[in-house]
């Protein structure tokens, strides 16, 4: 029985496609580098992503890109010094395109 068990896994984990990874850059920054593996939840022959594992990394990555925004001020000499934007991670356009990595790049 444990024989038939591992050559049905043996099975599922041979259909895991082998690619570049696919390095997630921010500002000419490496933040991270990941595979499909690392996300790939085998069920039957189709390839699922293991969202608890993708949840993870989109939180991750929002703390890395993550840049507070700085008000205007008036400094000693009384000169408008102006303010600067925040950034934070577009999650909709993440999701889209680690989903094109996943699922379609081949």
């Amino acid at each position: 029985m444990n024989y038939i068990f591992i050559l049905f896994m043996t099975t599922m984990f041979a259909t895991i496609p082998q690619e570049e990874p696919l390095k997630i850059t921010y500002n000419g920054e490496q933040l991270t580098t990941i595979n499909r593996e690392m996300y790939f939840m085998p069920i039957f022959d189709n390839a699922m992503i293991n969202h608890e594992d993708f949840n993870q990394l989109i939180t991750t990555m929002e703390q890395k890109v993550y840049q507070k925004p700085k008000n205007a001020y008036i400094d000693e000499n009384e000169q408008i010094i102006p303010g600067e934007n925040g950034h934070t991670l577009d999650k909709e356009q993440f999701v889209e395109q680690f989903y094109h990595y996943f699922f379609f790049k081949r």
